[in-house]
């Protein structure tokens, strides 16, 4: 995984990591790091799931989901998100430039760190259930202000998320 050249030697993104299809299907992946991740034309800069993803001491970071795209690293269709002890660190979109979730979501002794979003949620936009526990959720922002977003059910546990940072000049 990284940056791909095209014939000049430009350095670019490449493109999203990982798609997992099909509402029903189970994943893991664990002990890995999913870095640069790059969609230009859709959600999910590292990771599109459409189903059950789980993610065991995971590290997605430097991804970006471009344009009025959502969830920098995850963007969750209508499907569950797991994670465990995992980082979801430096990643932006238009919302949710940490994840997107639509659907139901446990982040369990996890990080979500210096995320970005142009517009709505820094670190999670959800859209769903979303149940948080001894996590650190700091230093995500928007343009906008806020870290994050739910309409939905939000359950959190021993999770630290003190005051957002402002936006940037």
């Amino acid at each position: 995984f990284g940056y791909s050249a095209d014939e000049d030697g430009v350095q670019g993104w490449i493109d999203r990591l990982f798609h997992h299809l099909a509402a029903g299907n189970y994943r893991t992946l664990t002990h890995i790091t999913l870095r640069d991740g790059y969609s230009a034309g859709g959600n999910g800069g590292c990771v599109l799931n459409e189903g059950t993803l789980v993610l065991i001491d995971v590290t997605l970071t430097h991804c970006k989901a471009a344009g009025n795209n959502s969830g920098g690293a995850v963007y969750t269709d209508n499907g569950a998100l797991q994670l465990f002890a995992s980082r979801v660190i430096s990643n932006s979109a238009r919302n949710g430039g940490g994840i997107y979730l639509s659907g139901a979501g446990v982040i369990s002794n996890s990080q979500i760190l210096d995320n970005y979003a142009d517009d709505y949620a820094g670190a999670l936009d959800v859209f769903g259930t979303q149940v948080i526990s001894n996590s650190q959720v700091l230093n995500n922002r928007t343009d906008t202000g806020g870290g994050n977003n739910t309409q939905g059910t939000h359950t959190a546990h021993g999770v630290t998320t003190p005051g957002q940072p402002p936006p940037p000049p």
